[in-house]
């Protein structure tokens, strides 16, 4: 039911999505034939009947990254 959605869908990766390379290949081209917008550390500005909304989407990190995490946030405030 997503594709009757398409642009209007987004996603970003969790852990179990990112475990092994193959996990990862396969949910990317999975979400892409479904039209679902990857958000890898970016942001998506969606012009609503209300106004934009931005979207963000960042990808799976530990506490380890936690700067990884600051910079996006920084990036799209």
């Amino acid at each position: 039911p997503l594709k009757s959605y398409k642009g209007k869908v987004f996603a970003c990766l969790g852990n179990h999505d990112i475990e092994s390379q193959r996990a990862f290949s396969s949910t990317k081209h999975q979400l892409a034939n479904l039209g679902i917008d990857l958000l890898i550390d970016e942001e998506r500005v969606i012009n609503t009947k209300c106004g934009p909304i931005q979207i963000v989407g960042i990808n799976y990190y530990s506490k380890k990254h936690r700067h990884t995490i600051t910079k996006v946030c920084n990036d799209f405030p």
